[in-house]
């Protein structure tokens, strides 16, 4: 060891204290790299929880579509053939209000008399 030491132009104490920066710098990197790893996993964890959020809002994007969708052809189909049947109703509901009112007017005249 002392020869080696001696053939390379380094001293024991010169190659000891390499070896314990070279150790210092290895167990550096290690913390480094486990710090790096901590992050990437929870940045992989994060992902995919906004990846199922993302589905679960593209399947309700998809539900609300179809609904408009569906509302859409229920107007289409109410205008159509529904608005007969609403002027129907309104003119029924006329005649009511009308009949009603004479009601009305004829029980005035009657507590009127009495």
């Amino acid at each position: 060891p002392a020869s080696k030491a001696v053939k390379s132009g380094s001293t024991p104490g010169k190659a000891k204290a390499r070896t314990k920066r070279l150790e210092e710098d290895l167990a550096a990197a290690r913390e480094e790299t486990q710090a790096i790893r901590k992050k990437l996993h929870n940045a992989i964890r994060k992902g995919k929880g906004i990846e199922q959020e993302k589905n679960a809002l593209a399947g309700e994007v998809k539900r609300w579509r179809q609904e408009a969708e569906s509302l859409k052809e229920n107007m289409a189909d109410a205008s159509a053939g529904g608005a007969g049947a609403q002027e129907e109703e309104v003119d029924a509901l006329k005649r009511e209000v009308t009949s009603l009112e004479q009601k009305l007017e004829v029980e005035r005249k009657d507590a009127d008399r009495d």
